[in-house]
C-alpha cells in the first residue's frame, strides 16, 4: 500500500475499491480497506512513525469513505510507542501541526501511559515546552503528564508539581486538585491553600461531596472551617443530607442554634424539610417559614417542594393553607401546579 513514491497511493486504491457494489458487499469493502489501512499504518511506524501518523489523517477527496472511528484507535498505537521512545522528536511534530491535530493527539489517553515510565527532568522539560502548543493542546499535555504520574503516592506527585516554575506550578495545581477531590479528599482539603481564595470556591462543594460520602462529620467539620461567606447553600447541599442522616440530632441542634444570618439561610431548607419528613415540625409551621425565604424563584421552588408533598398527605389544607398566605394570587397560581 506504501511505497517510496506515493505512500498515500494505497489509501486511494483500497477507498476506490470500498466504495463500488452496494448493501452489504459495500460495508464490507469499506471495512476491509479500513483494516488494511490500519495494518498498513502500524506496518509503517515501525520505522517512520511521522509518515504513518501525518497519513492517519488522509481520507479520499470527494468520497464518502473516511477512516472513522479507528482513526484514534490506530493514532493511539503510533503515538504511544513514539513519544515513548523518541519523545523530543514526537512532540516536535506535534508542535508543527494545525491547531485541530494538536488538539486531537495531546488529548489520547495513550500519553499518559507513555509519561508514566518517564523521569521527572524528562516530564518537567515537557510541561515547560507546552507553551509551543495551542492553549487547550497545552492543557492536555500537561493534564497527561499529571496523569501518567497519578500512580505515584500523592506525596510525590505533588512534590513534583511543587519542582516546577511557580506560574506553572499553577497551571498543573488544577488538574491535581480535581483528581484528589475523587481519589483523596482529605488531601485534597489541605492543598485548598495552593489556590487565591476566590478560586478556592469552585472546589470546595466538591470537596465537602466527596468527603460526605465515607465520613459527614469530618466533611461538616471541614465546611465549618470556612470563611463565612463561603459557607454557600451549594456547599451546605452537598454535606448536611449525608450529616442528617448519620446524625440527625446533632444537626438539628446545631441549626437551633444558629443566629440569624448566611449560615442559617443557606440550611434552612434541607433542616426545615427533615423535620416535617420527621413529623417535628407541622407542615404549616415549615410553609411559614418558608414564606420570609428573601430570593423569589428559591422560595417559589421551596415552597412547590413542600407543597407537593403536603398535598398527598393532606390536600386541602395545603390549598387552604395556600389560598391564606400573603403571596401574590400569581404565585398562587403557579405553586397549584405543584400540586396537581
Amino acid at each position: 500500500i506504501f511505497n517510496s513514491e506515493s505512500r498515500l497511493e494505497g489509501n486511494r486504491a483500497i477507498t476506490s475499491e470500498g466504495s463500488h457494489g452496494s448493501g452489504s458487499r459495500d460495508l464490507h469493502g469499506i471495512a476491509t480497506a479500513k483494516s488494511v489501512f490500519s495494518s498498513a499504518l502500524l506496518e509503517l511506524a515501525k520505522d517512520h512513525p511521522r509518515e504513518a501518523m501525518e497519513a492517519s489523517f488522509v481520507s479520499q477527496p470527494g468520497s464518502s469513505w473516511h477512516f472513522g472511528s479507528r482513526e484514534n484507535e490506530t493514532q493511539s498505537a503510533i503515538m504511544g510507542p513514539w513519544i515513548g521512545e523518541h519523545t523530543g522528536e514526537a512532540l516536535g511534530w506535534l508542535a508543527s501541526q494545525d491547531e485541530r491535530t494538536q488538539r486531537s493527539i495531546s488529548q489520547l489517553p495513550v500519553l499518559a501511559d507513555a509519561f508514566r515510565t518517564m523521569h521527572n527532568d524528562e516530564l518537567l522539560e515537557i510541561m515547560q515546552q507546552a507553551d509551543q502548543y495551542d492553549t487547550q493542546a497545552a492543557y492536555s499535555l500537561r493534564k497527561s503528564v499529571l496523569s501518567g504520574l497519578a500512580h505515584r503516592s500523592t506525596d510525590d506527585l505533588l512534590e513534583f508539581v511543587d519542582s516546577l516554575p511557580e506560574q506553572l506550578a499553577k497551571q498543573a495545581a488544577r488538574p491535581v486538585m480535581e483528581n484528589l477531590i475523587e481519589t483523596d479528599p482529605r488531601t485534597a482539603a489541605r492543598e485548598l491553600d495552593r489556590f487565591e481564595l476566590g478560586e478556592r470556591k469552585g472546589f470546595e462543594s466538591r470537596i465537602a461531596r466527596s468527603l460526605a460520602q465515607h465520613a459527614p462529620d469530618e466533611a461538616f467539620a471541614f465546611v465549618q472551617q470556612l470563611p463565612e461567606d463561603h459557607r454557600s447553600e451549594s456547599v451546605y447541599s452537598a454535606v448536611l443530607p449525608a450529616w442528617i442522616k448519620q446524625d440527625w440530632e446533632r444537626a438539628k441542634d446545631w441549626y437551633a442554634a444558629l443566629p440569624e444570618g448566611t449560615e442559617r439561610k443557606s440550611s434552612q431548607q434541607l433542616i426545615e424539610m427533615e423535620r416535617y419528613k420527621r413529623h417535628e415540625a407541622a407542615p404549616g409551621e415549615v410553609f411559614d417559614a418558608f414564606l420570609g425565604i428573601e430570593e423569589h424563584w428559591k422560595q417559589q421552588h421551596t415552597l412547590g417542594d413542600l407543597l407537593n408533598q403536603w398535598h398527598q398527605q393532606d390536600p386541602e389544607e395545603a390549598l387552604r393553607a395556600l389560598e391564606n398566605s400573603s403571596l401574590s394570587n400569581e404565585d398562587k397560581e403557579n405553586l397549584k401546579a405543584w400540586m396537581r
